[in-house]
């Protein structure tokens, strides 16, 4: 059958709407749904392992003895319930995935988003320079790696409470508010004196109230008004707040579960205080991670 340029048109506008249907299907088929699209973020993959693990996340039995299995070949004097103590501890921090990763490459996967600004860091931050990002994923997962390097040099809040526990922030002509021990500290540079709430005050001064953080220029609290001098309430978004004009980077959002990728369901412990870890104030990168 010989068609003419006439025919072409006539069918294409006799059939437009189907047209139109079946290259909108093939778009989402081939660009949308692998991509996993959402708001303000483009490819999920790039942060697969920072997203929060299901509470009481479990590895299956066989992940669990091949890990213990490939951590006795690293360390032989380890007694069954350190390797017990470590799968534990392991599976509050990585996925069933990352553990079968490892057991099979004796190396944590990581995250394009982790490695990029691990290596990004050793340029810019003096105190990192000599992080060896290879090394680093023999002792520790992904999730853990970015709490101890990227959280404190990317996230905002932690800015603050840096600044907090050092010079502080002038809030009124006479008055530096700073952190102490995570407690509060407003110091009057007229009489030269502290006042602390929580400890017994030297003085008859009324001990400061959590409002005061409000006077930090651009701070604004996200409920209602916490202590942030209190660094684990900080890191693990109990006490939740933002600075005008330095937004919290998407990787935190993910990992502190504001940010949900539908990997999975719902947050680990990790967060919590008697599980945090003591962010390093120089490199040191421990042998073991748990």
């Amino acid at each position: 059958m010989n068609l003419n340029i006439d025919d072409i048109f006539s069918f294409i506008k006799t059939n437009l709407l189907w047209i139109v249907l079946i290259i909108s299907i093939l778009i989402f088929i081939n660009y949308i749904r692998p991509r996993r699209m959402f708001e303000g973020f483009e490819d999920a993959d790039e942060y697969k392992y920072l997203e929060k693990l299901p509470e009481n996340n479990t590895w299956s039995t066989d992940t669990q003895q091949a890990f213990k299995d490939k951590t006795k070949q690293l360390n032989a004097n380890m007694t069954d319930d350190q390797l017990n103590k470590q799968v534990t501890d392991a599976m509050k921090v990585a996925s069933e995935e990352e553990a079968k990763y490892y057991n099979d490459n004796g190396s944590w996967p990581y995250d394009n988003y982790v490695i990029d600004t691990l290596n990004s860091l050793k340029t810019s931050n003096e105190s990192l320079k000599n992080l060896d990002v290879t090394q680093l994923q023999k002792t520790a997962p992904n999730r853990i790696a970015y709490k101890m390097f990227i959280l404190p040099n990317t996230l905002p809040q932690y800015k603050v409470l840096k600044k907090l526990n050092n010079d502080g922030y002038q809030i009124s002509d006479s008055e530096i508010l700073k952190c102490k021990n995570q407690n509060i500290l407003l110091h009057n540079t007229t009489t030269n004196t502290d006042i602390t709430p929580n400890i017994t005050q030297t003085t008859d001064a009324p001990p400061v109230d959590v409002n005061i953080f409000e006077k930090i220029t651009g701070l604004k609290f996200d409920g209602d008004p916490c202590n942030i001098c209190n660094e684990g309430d900080v890191i693990s978004s109990k006490c939740s707040f933002s600075m005008e004009g330095d937004p919290t980077p998407m990787a935190y959002n993910i990992y502190s579960g504001k940010q949900i990728i539908n990997t999975y369901t719902s947050a680990p412990s990790l967060l919590d205080n008697e599980n945090s870890i003591t962010l390093p104030t120089k490199l040191n990168i421990p042998t073991n991670m748990f």
